[in-house]
C-alpha cells in the first residue's frame, strides 16, 4: 500500500492509497475527515465485489462529510452505499465513468453527478443537479433545470492524465465546506487546470495553498 499526500496540504490533506492498483481517497479536513471512494476500496477491503459488504463501512460512511462513487462498481453497492449515507445525511456525489445506460431514478439518489461530455451524452438523463465538464471547453453547471456555462482556465497543458478525477475530488472538497455548486466548479477548475501542467497523475495534483492563490 503505498500513500501519497496531495491536492489541499496543510490543514487540508489529501492522502492517496493505492490498494491493489486501485486508489481510493482519503481527505483530512482540520481533524475530521471523510471519504471520497472512487472504487470503494476501504483498507483493501473490495466491497465493490458485492453490496452485501457494503453494511460493514456503515461507521465509516457515518463519519464522512462526504461520499464520491462511480461505475467502477455495481449499481447495487452504490445503492447500498447511498442508502446508509442519506440514513446520516451525507452527500453523495457520482463520477459516472465508465458510462453506461442507467435509470433515471438511480441517478436521483445522487445529490450531483460529473459526467464529462461523452458520458452525458451516453447516460442522456438529465438530473436535478449535474456538473458536465468539457475538457479546455469548460464545464456546464445544471441546476434545477438551469444551465450555467463556465468558461476553462486558460494554462499551458503538458498531461491531461487524471484531471478529471482532479476535478472531482475538489468538487468533493468544495460541497462538503459549504461552498455553492457554482464555487465549487470554479474551485475544481482551478485544480484541474493546475493539474494539467505537470506529468503523471499523483505529482500533478495541487496543494490546496496553489489553487486558493489562483485568481
Amino acid at each position: 500500500m503505498m500513500g501519497y499526500d496531495c491536492m489541499v496540504g496543510n490543514t487540508h490533506t489529501f492522502t492517496y492509497y493505492a490498494v491493489r492498483s486501485q486508489p481510493h481517497m482519503i481527505a483530512n479536513m482540520n481533524g475530521g475527515c471523510f471519504w471520497l471512494l472512487f472504487t470503494i476500496y476501504i483498507y483493501g477491503m473490495a466491497i465493490s465485489r458485492s453490496k452485501r459488504c457494503v453494511p460493514s463501512a456503515n461507521d465509516i460512511i457515518a463519519k464522512s462529510d462526504i461520499i464520491l462513487l462511480n461505475f467502477e462498481v455495481p449499481e447495487e453497492a452504490n445503492e447500498a452505499a447511498c442508502r446508509i449515507a442519506h440514513k446520516y445525511g451525507i452527500k453523495t456525489i457520482l463520477n459516472p465513468a465508465p458510462a453506461h445506460k442507467c435509470r433515471k431514478e438511480y441517478l436521483n439518489q445522487f445529490y450531483c453527478i460529473t459526467p464529462n461530455q461523452n458520458e452525458a451524452e451516453i447516460i442522456d438523463i438529465e438530473t436535478t443537479r449535474e456538473v458536465v465538464t468539457l475538457g479546455g471547453d469548460g464545464a456546464l453547471l445544471i441546476e434545477n433545470g438551469k444551465k450555467t456555462y463556465l468558461h476553462a482556465i486558460q494554462t499551458v497543458v503538458k498531461d491531461t492524465t487524471g484531471a478529471g478525477d482532479c476535478f472531482n475530488g475538489a468538487f468533493a472538497v468544495a460541497i462538503s465546506e459549504g461552498k455553492s455548486l457554482y464555487e465549487a466548479v470554479c474551485f475544481s477548475q482551478k485544480a484541474a487546470a493546475l493539474s494539467v501542467t505537470q506529468d503523471f497523475v499523483m505529482p500533478s495534483l495541487p496543494y490546496r495553498e496553489q489553487i486558493d492563490k489562483m485568481t
